[in-house]
């Protein structure tokens, strides 16, 4: 069962390789040169490619699944998205998530609202976003 102010430390890391960042980018139809193009990259502020931030908000909404949303009937909302720190390929993600706020519901069901952080491997905070999920009581 979860309880409020519960943090959740997620086991699963991802290593963020080139081939799995242009994949996404091919895949979501995203050809922004930030993205794709070295040469590009290297004339900008970071000096490099810049890993897509729906990737990273995806990877780490992923990352949280089997700690966390494994058993839930359906993630209802995320809000509050922010990107906090630019990713990099090579970067290792890893996350954790705080338990907010549970809203017991009819039908033995419980809405529970938390906030997930995404990290580098600098232990630097990369990503934070807040999402509710939906779960049967006699499931958590």
């Amino acid at each position: 069962m979860f309880y409020i102010g519960q943090v959740l430390h997620h086991k699963k890391r991802k290593k963020i390789t080139s081939v799995d960042h242009k994949n996404f980018n091919k895949m979501t139809r995203n050809n922004h040169p930030i993205h794709s193009n070295l040469k590009y990259a290297k004339k900008t502020f970071f000096k490099k490619r810049l890993v897509n931030g729906t990737f990273v908000f995806s990877l780490i909404v992923g990352l949280s699944v089997e700690e966390f949303s494994k058993k839930c009937v359906a993630n209802l909302e995320y809000r509050n998205i922010r990107h906090l720190s630019p990713v990099f390929e090579g970067d290792i993600i890893n996350a954790k998530t705080k338990i907010l706020h549970i809203k017991k519901l009819k039908n033995n069901r419980l809405n529970v609202r938390v906030i997930t952080f995404g990290f580098n491997q600098k232990k630097k905070k990369v990503l934070s976003l807040e999402r509710i999920a939906r779960f049967n009581q006699e499931d958590i």
